[in-house]
């Protein structure tokens, strides 16, 4: 799990995902919850071809209680099948090693909806994402009892939906309906006929136009946006809204009385982030307006000139750890060394949460977007629910389909999630950026400390990163970065 602990800092809810924490083993453990009227009966199956009397275990459950099933219970050691009130749930393919479920059972379902939902959003590890699926279960088939959500969220790499050769799985004829997908891997999955084109059923008037047009591909919507990412410089004190540039970074960093710590966190190491930070430097030097004409031309020289200019403000003693490793292998080190002073720190929104959670006291902070060249140009990441063209052709997933996304995309659903209401009281803000307009018109939202910091960079139509990166576009072009950095740079590994 180490080597995706830091990839929030590497793409969004984006690219990837940052934590504080290493991450939560899965338990594998099937969490069945009697939400019918009365109690009910289920049979547990080890395999979605036995019958009741084949390898199956019969629990009844008491209405309103919640029966926790381990497969180990099982002499399969796996649960592939639950059935409960006469309603069958199959494909599930839970085992000790993988992440857990959550169903509910209102005596009312008549479909199923499988959804695999974007992981890369901040939470405790003593929480993992169970809170989360659980409201967002309840509270979806509260609204729509016919349909029986049967949601995963895990960090578990078989799931990881950056790894280009797990999509064909994950979106594929034993997969999930519905898969949050970051729009970088668009393409990817389009060219291989793995989603669908969206529903006309939902209006698009409601999301931002930048998650949209990240959402489109050869002028077709292929998802509905639900999370926005860009990278934001934070500092201790209002002057940093000043700094729009790499100079004006160095001079403001400059200014501050530092003794052994380093200046600036940043990790400039891990492949999507040395992507996204390229990406980001070269819109800044030469406009949004060219921004993919970066992955068909040789790596820019001045683009990485600015980001090694950005990056000698983290050495300290001749040793630079946004460069070396050292912030990509141990992110917990980046959010102690800016609690320790360090006066600079470039991350997604959500890493506001971890700042938050590991400082002793609540210091004040401030945000801007970062800056890469100079000119500030932010580039944004989308997340977006992409439909399977293998599972749900047929009008009746599309139809739930529809009420999902509409579901996610209200506000009530986006600020219990941004503030990070499923978690325990005292909880810092998880404060990822929400694709819908409405969420920022929020009294809630304009009060908060950071948001308003956060608001501006989603209002730019044109501001969306490439989605058309191709799974050996992305070997090549981290390579030849790394190549180049290291070049300006010898401390930066030469090959990645």
């Amino acid at each position: 799990m180490a080597h995706y602990i830091f990839r929030l800092l590497s793409i969004c809810l984006t690219i990837a995902v940052i934590t504080l924490f290493p991450g939560v083993a899965s338990a594998g453990q099937i969490y069945i919850h009697n939400s019918a009227k009365g109690a009910i009966t289920c049979d547990a199956a080890g395999d979605s071809r036995n019958t009741v009397k084949q390898n199956t275990q019969t629990i009844a459950i008491a209405q309103g209680d919640t029966l926790q099933l381990n497969p180990q219970d099982l002499s399969t050691q796996t649960i592939d099948r639950i059935e409960c009130a006469g309603y069958n749930v199959g494909n599930l393919k839970v085992t000790p090693n993988s992440p857990d479920r959550y169903l509910s059972f209102t005596g009312q379902a008549q479909h199923t909806l499988s959804v695999l939902l974007y992981p890369y959003l901040p939470t405790t590890p003593e929480a993992n994402f169970q809170p989360m699926v659980q409201r967002i279960v309840n509270e979806f088939q509260q609204k729509n009892p016919q349909i029986l959500l049967n949601a995963v969220m895990t960090q578990d790499l078989k799931y990881d939906t950056y790894t280009y050769s797990n999509l064909p799985n994950l979106l594929g004829k034993n997969g999930f309906d519905l898969v949050e997908l970051d729009t970088l891997m668009l393409s990817y999955a389009v060219d291989r006929n793995l989603i669908l084109p969206d529903s006309p059923a939902i209006s698009t008037s409601k999301f931002w136009e930048v998650g949209l047009k990240a959402s489109s591909y050869n002028h077709q919507l292929y998802g509905f946006p639900t999370w926005l990412c860009s990278y934001f410089l934070f500092g201790r004190d209002r002057d940093i809204w000043q700094v729009k540039s790499v100079p004006e970074l160095v001079n403001y960093l400059s200014s501050k009385k530092s003794n052994l710590k380093p200046r600036l966190i940043a990790n400039f190491n891990s492949d999507w982030n040395a992507i996204g930070f390229y990406l980001d430097g070269y819109t800044d030097l030469f406009g949004f307006d060219k921004v993919t004409e970066a992955l068909e031309k040789p790596i820019d020289p001045q683009v990485i000139k600015n980001l090694v200019e950005m990056s000698s403000e983290c050495a300290v003693n001749e040793t630079n750890g946004c460069v070396n490793n050292y912030y990509n292998e141990d992110p917990n080190a980046g959010y102690q060394d800016f609690s320790a002073g360090a006066d600079g720190f470039i991350g997604f929104s959500e890493n506001s949460f971890y700042i938050r959670l590991s400082e002793p006291q609540k210091l004040p902070l401030f945000a801007t977007p970062a800056p890469y060249g100079n000119q500030l140009e932010p580039l944004v990441f989308t997340d977006t629910l992409a439909v399977n063209s293998s599972t749900c052709k047929n009008q009746e997933c599309q139809a739930n389909v529809v009420k999902f996304i509409d579901y996610m995309s209200s506000v009530e659903t986006k600020l219990w999630i941004a503030f990070s209401e499923d978690l325990g009281s005292g909880t810092p803000p998880r404060r990822s950026l929400p694709a819908i307009k409405a969420f920022y018109e929020q009294p809630r939202v304009q009060q908060d400390e950071l948001y308003p910091q956060f608001a501006p960079v989603v209002n730019n139509q044109k501001a969306n990163f490439p989605n058309s990166i191709s799974d050996k576009k992305k070997i090549a072009l981290y390579q030849e970065i790394c190549a180049e950095f290291n070049q300006q740079e010898p401390e930066y590994p030469q090959k990645c």
